[in-house]
């Protein structure tokens, strides 16, 4: 079958298309610096890079989710370590009552007294960006986790024993607890235990010079000592766990990292010498297009 001259231009032009778009897609890797483009490229290495992606996804989400758990821990044990050294004053100050009953010292111990009743329930009332560190998962405003009435010493929890949970890794065993609630710690309205009412029980026993209330005082605040203490014992335990956790996702999103980049990274030096040969083949397909269009009209004429 004779092939016309309409023909054979319209398939030169599709060749010097098809050069231009190989061109234009080496040169898109160059710019990138990555050979994976489009599904077309390598399926089976696209289907692997999406997959590594959503994993890092992931890793990510875990990643911001362990880094608050560690925020909102440190803060919690900043904010325990603060309550141990008020109850420790407390406790020193009950003891210099009780030791050493000088009039002249009296009106000092009570004004520590009430700045460290003051200090508690800051304390308690403690926020990391805008939430409560011990009101459980319970929003208390406009209200805040724990009142006193200054009068009668009663304690009023507004928050509740939920816990805190963050996804640390797939699957339901990766939830880790970050938070201490206020019933765990400050133990309101018990009988034994609870803490700022041992504090303000102290301050009335020291302003009205009971000493048989004051020396009760320092073997509660003992126990509220230890307390708070194991408490930080238990913290310091999820902290590291959730370290330890923090490195492990660390080593595993470097690890994502590299297959990714073995995937789509680009050969940048061999890209551009294979950019240069199609610029080549390119300019030569024009030569033979512009020399055939040349010919055809010599033979028309």
């Amino acid at each position: 079958m004779r092939i016309s001259f309409a023909m054979s231009q319209e398939s030169r032009i599709r060749e010097i298309n098809g050069k231009q778009q190989e061109m234009d897609r080496l040169s898109t890797m160059i710019a990138s610096g990555k050979k994976l483009l489009s599904p077309s490229d390598d399926p089976h290495a696209w289907a692997s890079a999406m997959d590594l992606k959503q994993g890092l996804r992931s890793i990510e989400t875990y990643e911001k989710n362990i880094q608050f758990g560690l925020s909102w821990g440190e803060m919690t044990d900043l904010q325990l370590g603060r309550l141990s050294d008020l109850i420790g004053q407390a406790k020193d100050i009950a003891v210099a009552a009780v030791n050493n009953a000088v009039p002249e010292e009296h009106s000092a111990q009570v004004e520590g007294m009430e700045q460290i009743v003051k200090d508690g329930l800051e304390v308690a009332n403690a926020t990391l960006d805008g939430r409560y560190l011990f009101s459980g998962l319970e929003d208390p405003t406009p209200d805040k986790p724990f009142q006193l009435d200054d009068a009668t010493g009663l304690v009023i929890y507004n928050g509740d024993d939920g816990s805190l949970k963050l996804r640390t890794g797939k699957g339901v065993n990766n939830e880790s607890v970050v938070n201490l609630n206020g019933q765990e710690v400050f133990k309101p309205g018990d009988a034994t235990g609870d803490i700022l009412r041992e504090l303000w029980s102290l301050r009335e026993a020291v302003k009205a010079n009971d000493m048989d209330a004051t020396r009760a005082a320092i073997s509660s605040l003992q126990g509220s000592l230890e307390h708070v203490r194991s408490q930080r014992s238990v913290l310091a335990v999820r902290l590291s766990d959730l370290e330890r956790r923090q490195e492990a996702l660390g080593a595993m999103r470097l690890n994502r990292q590299e297959r990714l980049s073995h995937l789509e990274a680009a050969d940048t030096a061999e890209m551009i010498v294979r950019l240069q040969q199609k610029q080549t083949a390119f300019e030569a397909s024009l030569r033979v297009t512009a020399m055939v269009d040349d010919l055809n009209l010599l033979d028309f004429l």
